[in-house]
């Protein structure tokens, strides 16, 4: 982003250590490291040298990937150098506080995004419980209460492991939960668009037709 707008983006997959091709961007960018999924660790003094801000005293350590793949910290480690400003920096998904290089009067700043599809529909997240297993930190169960935004109709409903909820071809289930680095509990709830749904109706439907048929022939 340059002073809040982005002008910049790129798809995670995409990027591999080495030079980070960005003709927006007024320095150069080489990629450093990256993980999809990362596990944040103590940096050592002897290795603190060059880091700028927050990655002077904490580092991105790969780790396994997520079965549940809303449940994993994408991160990358970077360098940038040109225009006076040098130095490597740290972003993660959910970063409170992403690096922002200044060059003369503008601000770059660097953050991990989730892509975003619009849904036909607004959902809006009114509450968020977990219940655990008796004497640990382990989720039995979760849930969400939610409110169905749709032009003027709106109505609210709750979504938990066993629930899902269908509206207009999408069919919302409560998929995880995650805890932000400021302490901020985030409910996941993954949405699938269901293209065949009327085709068991169809064949149902096929199917009868195809045994009245025989039984008229028989008669």
């Amino acid at each position: 982003y340059k002073n809040n707008a982005e002008i910049f983006s790129k798809n995670f997959e995409d990027i591999s250590n080495g030079t980070l091709s960005a003709p927006a961007l007024p320095f150069e960018i080489k990629i450093l490291n990256t993980c999809l999924n990362c596990k944040i660790e103590l940096r050592d003094k002897d290795s603190a040298e060059g880091w700028i801000g927050a990655s002077a005293k904490m580092k991105l350590v790969p780790a396994k990937p997520d079965i549940n793949p809303e449940a994993n910290l994408t991160g990358l480690g970077f360098e940038v150098s040109g225009k006076g400003v040098s130095g490597k920096y740290q972003t993660f998904l959910f970063f409170p506080k992403p690096p922002v290089i200044q060059v003369e009067n503008d601000e770059y700043r660097f953050e991990i995004k989730r892509i975003e599809y619009p849904l036909p529909f607004m959902v809006t997240l009114k509450d968020f419980r977990k219940t655990l297993y008796p004497g640990t930190d382990r989720p039995l169960s979760y849930e969400s209460d939610i409110i169905i935004t749709d032009g003027d109709t709106e109505f609210p409903a709750t979504i938990s492991m066993n629930k899902p909820l269908t509206y207009k071809g999408y069919t919302l289930y409560q998929s995880s939960y995650q805890i932000r680095p400021d302490g901020t509990e985030v409910s996941v709830l993954a949405t699938v668009y269901n293209t065949g749904r009327y085709f068991p109706y169809i064949a149902c439907l096929l199917l009868s037709i195809g045994l009245l048929t025989h039984l008229y022939l028989r008669s």
